[in-house]
């Protein structure tokens, strides 16, 4: 596995899209963003080789929820990070029991975002070597 993932961010917000992409793009991951929970099912669909989504919980059209169960449906092993500004123990106890690889709280620190891309990658590179 080449040491760069293709990344989905689905977010309501563009300047945290915006955010990643600049941020991860500088480390040569490839990213795609989406703002709504049914343009990231549709793009999935046709663009189905992601390694990584970082999904909002709180999207305008659909609950996150709903939208990490269908890609879970869909791929099994995409690794799924939760970002949200509205971060409660309880949401990311469900989160995590539904699948979700990571959680980070909005606002996060770039280094925070960098360090659980690593986590992925290594968690990927190491389920490959299985």
């Amino acid at each position: 596995m080449a040491d760069h993932l293709n990344i989905l961010v689905v977010d309501d917000e563009p300047i945290v899209c915006q955010l990643i992409v600049d941020i991860l793009s500088l480390e040569g991951h490839t990213v795609k963003t989406c703002s709504r929970g049914q343009e990231a099912l549709a793009c999935f669909q046709d663009n189905g080789d992601f390694n990584l989504v970082f999904l909002d919980l709180g999207l305008p059209d659909v609950d996150g929820f709903q939208v990490m169960a269908e890609i879970r449906q869909r791929s099994p092993s995409v690794l799924i990070v939760i970002i949200t500004g509205d971060a409660t123990i309880d949401t990311a106890v469900e989160a995590l029991k539904s699948g979700a690889y990571d959680y980070l709280r909005k606002p996060f620190y770039t280094e925070d975002l960098l360090k659980t891309v690593k986590n992925a990658l290594d968690h990927k590179i190491l389920d490959e070597s299985r």
